[in-house]
């Protein structure tokens, strides 16, 4: 996780604006830098191919345990 880890810091910008119209509430406008977003979908990727690889190793051991179980 170390490769893709950044800093928090002065990552959102969040602006608070009405619109101009008929808007009941406020309308609020929130930005998020690229780099944010990119860091976000690496780490995503990372744990989505982490999680494939235990449940890989899960059915194996299932398995294995099952074999073991007809043997007795």
């Amino acid at each position: 996780m170390e490769d893709i880890f950044e800093t928090d810091e002065n990552q959102f910008f969040i602006y608070h604006d009405n619109a101009i119209g008929n808007y009941q509430g406020t309308n609020n406008i929130y930005s998020v830098p690229e780099s944010f977003i990119e860091t976000q979908q690496k780490y995503i990727k990372k744990l989505e191919e982490e999680n494939q690889k235990i449940i890989n190793e899960n059915r194996q051991l299932k398995t294995e345990l099952a074999e073991i179980k007809k043997k007795k």
